[in-house]
């Protein structure tokens, strides 16, 4: 199964972090994918994940998501890309001059959750939160 375009997802920084900070969290998100990608690979046949592929490859081409990683502030400058049904992270300045067409919060607490109990959400994949993938403003 291929996706034939690119969905740009995006978490801003609204303060200057440091490099080493920007680094972690750049680590904690792309942890955070794997788990996301494992449980969508595990349960690419079943329900909700074919369905949360069909929603990402409907509403992939050209569409950016701004997404804020809260702890206490926005602390994160990423952006990922659906690639190959893969999501892939790359850090924000490979996306210059960009217009993103929703925000995602989303609490770090959340996040290091996921990654520190992967197998939780992959084998149960509705605890993940997917409402960047959908064609709203989710923040």
């Amino acid at each position: 199964m291929q996706v034939n375009s690119f969905f740009l997802f995006l978490v801003h920084n609204e303060k200057m972090v440091g490099t080493s900070d920007r680094n972690d969290e750049m680590r904690l998100f792309q942890k955070y994918l794997d788990v996301c990608n494992s449980a969508m690979e595990a349960n690419k046949t079943r329900f909700p994940f074919k369905q949360i592929l069909a929603a990402a490859r409907k509403n992939a081409a050209a569409r950016t998501v701004e997404v804020q990683i809260i702890d206490d502030r926005p602390s994160a400058d990423i952006m990922i890309r659906i690639k190959s049904d893969k999501i892939t992270a790359e850090d924000h300045k490979a996306c210059p001059n960009c217009q993103c067409d929703a925000k995602w919060s989303v609490n770090k607490s959340y996040l290091l959750d996921v990654v520190n109990n992967p197998d939780v959400y992959i084998q149960n994949p509705a605890r993940i939160d997917w409402d960047w993938i959908y064609d709203t403003d989710s923040a």
